[in-house]
């Protein structure tokens, strides 16, 4: 995917530490495997009412 794998770890840490994702493996030097933790994800992304936007749930 061209990415900087720095910057790959950083974001795969960051969803491991607000729970998105769990990492199987790693044990003995071996490589992690990123695992999402859910079956499901819902996203759920409040509009200001200024914005226009006249959604509601």
């Amino acid at each position: 995917m061209n990415r900087d794998y720095k910057q790959v770890h950083r974001n795969l840490t960051e969803l491991e530490d607000i729970g998105v994702i769990e990492f199987e493996g790693g044990e003995s030097g071996l490589r992690k495997k990123p695992v999402v933790a859910y079956d499901g994800l819902e996203i759920d992304f409040p509009f200001d009412k200024s914005s226009g936007s006249d959604v509601t749930q």
